[in-house]
Formats: C-alpha cells, sequence, structure tokens
C-alpha cells in the first residue's frame, strides 16, 4: 500500500499536479512523518511550488529521519541550491555539521553553513567591531564559527578583524598563565585559518613580546602555545 502511494504521488508530480501532490504527501505523513522517501517527495513538490522554507523543513527531516545518509544529504544540497532562503535555520545548521564527517559532502556542507553563519550573526555584523564583546566571545566559541574558519579562506573583513581580536585575547591568556583551555577548538580553528591564508595577518609589537613570552607558560597550555604559534606564523 505505501509503495502505491508513493507511486501515485510520483505520477502526480510527473504531471506537474504539484499542489494536489503534496496535499497528498502532507496527508500520507500524518500517519507515518519518518517516512523518508515521502517527505523527499515532499520536498521535491514544495520547491516546484516556490515554497523555499516548506522544501528545506521536508528536506532537513529526511536527513534527519533516514540517519544522515548521504543521499538525502544530496537531496538537501539540491534543494538548498535551487532555493535561496538567506535566513538562519537551527535545525539547518546541524544537519549541515553533522555533514562534515562525511568527506564527500564536506565542501558542500561548509559553503551551506558560511551562509547560515552571516545569517546567524547578522546583527553582529551591523555593529561596528572595536573590541572583543561579550556577544563576540560567544560567537568565537561557536562550532559553526570554528567550522567555517577552519574549513576555508574567510576574505570578510569584518570577520577577520573578530579573527585578529580572538587571535590577541588567546594570545594574552595564554602567555599570561590564564586558562583559556575552552578557547582551544578556536585557537585551532585560527591556526588553521592562518596556514590557508599564507600568514598573511600583521602582529602588533605587543603581540611579539607576548609570543615571546609563550616559551615560559604553564607546561599545561603547551599545546595552545604551540597553537599560537601557528596563528601568528609568516610563510613569506
Amino acid at each position: 500500500m505505501k509503495n502505491a502511494n508513493v507511486r501515485h504521488t510520483k505520477s502526480l508530480i510527473a504531471a506537474k499536479q504539484y499542489l494536489q501532490a503534496s496535499t497528498v504527501l502532507e496527508t500520507l505523513l500524518q500517519g507515518d512523518h519518518k517516512n523518508v522517501e515521502l517527505l523527499t517527495c515532499l520536498s521535491l513538490c514544495q520547491s516546484l511550488l516556490g515554497n523555499k522554507l516548506e522544501a528545506i523543513a521536508a528536506a532537513i527531516d529526511a536527513v534527519r529521519f533516514s540517519g544522515f545518509e548521504h543521499a538525502c544529504y544530496v537531496s538537501l544540497f539540491s534543494t538548498l541550491d535551487s532555493n535561496d532562503y538567506p535566513h538562519y535555520l537551527r535545525p539547518l545548521e546541524l544537519v549541515l555539521l553533522e555533514a562534515l564527517n562525511d568527506k564527500y559532502l564536506e565542501g558542500q556542507a561548509v559553503e551551506f553553513l558560511r551562509i547560515q553563519f552571516f545569517a546567524k550573526y547578522r546583527k553582529v555584523f551591523a555593529k561596528p567591531i572595536e573590541s572583543l564583546t561579550e556577544e563576540l566571545e560567544l560567537m568565537i566559541a561557536d562550532p559553526l564559527f570554528i567550522a567555517i574558519v577552519s574549513r576555508g579562506i574567510t576574505p570578510h573583513h569584518q570577520l577577520e578583524k573578530i579573527i585578529l581580536l580572538a587571535r590577541k585575547e588567546l594570545l594574552y591568556c595564554i602567555a599570561n598563565n590564564l586558562d583559556a583551555r575552552a578557547y582551544q577548538p578556536t585557537n585551532n580553528a585560527i591556526a588553521c585559518q592562518n596556514l590557508l591564508n599564507d600568514g598573511v595577518y600583521f602582529q602588533t609589537g605587543e603581540e611579539q613580546a607576548l609570543i615571546s613570552a609563550l616559551a615560559d607558560c604553564d607546561k599545561q597550555f603547551a599545546y595552545a602555545a604551540v597553537a599560537l604559534k601557528i596563528c601568528y606564523a609568516n610563510f613569506e
């Protein structure tokens, strides 16, 4: 019976009867809300109807209920490609972060995560960035920030400024034996960004003095000190 229902909805889609197909699919999903095939079909219907949010939501559910299967991610990425949705969605962030564990999905996932990141922090980027505020401290500890900074060059002036502020704060903490290990993933991400960017970031005289002081930092912070040296490495 289930197969017959799926075939029926697919025939409606093939006949371009998208509204009727979506109505049938929504009815079927009321009794079987975790059916991945039905959700995938619904996502396609909603996309063809121009209902961007509904299309993306159905594709996200298909990924989740499939146990994060590769094929469902391919469908989700296709849905995201064909539906320009510039707003932040927490469920989308979560499934995209999960996709980073698949080397075949990672590249595309990062691109979509970058869109989510700037949508999530739109209000933050709308303000002048002069110092590392509490709001920015929360941002640099966000797995979303860590994911995009560690996996690709970020040619964005304000984000680069935040990276420099975070790097300096972490350097100050470790050079003065202040425990910043909670921010080690952030430290690692900035080190990766500096490597990707060929060490283009400048350093002040104050930072140079703090870098020299890393040699005398507490042994428990040795790993953080090594990462910070990479954060400040110059590859010219």
